[in-house]
């Protein structure tokens, strides 16, 4: 069973980071300001993801990494 302390963490986080973001979504109509507000499903789904504190970038693909890692100073030389 968790403790109060991790459980009042927990709550903090919550309270702190996705509520935030919940309440947000209601009033996001888009960049064209004209398509219909977040479903209260999409956020829940925002909001918990905002919670997790994940990073906003996604993840390197090895297609990027060998782009990235190899230029044309790291070609062989003659």
């Amino acid at each position: 069973m968790p403790s109060l302390g991790a459980s009042a963490f927990v709550a903090l986080i919550i309270a702190v980071r996705s509520v935030p973001v919940f309440v947000a979504g209601r009033f996001d109509h888009g960049a064209a300001r004209n398509e219909p507000p977040f479903t209260v499903r999409e956020r829940t789904r925002l909001a918990l993801y905002a919670g997790t504190g994940l990073p906003g970038t996604g993840p390197v693909g090895p297609a990027e990494a060998t782009d990235r890692a190899t230029t044309s100073d790291d070609k062989p030389r003659s």
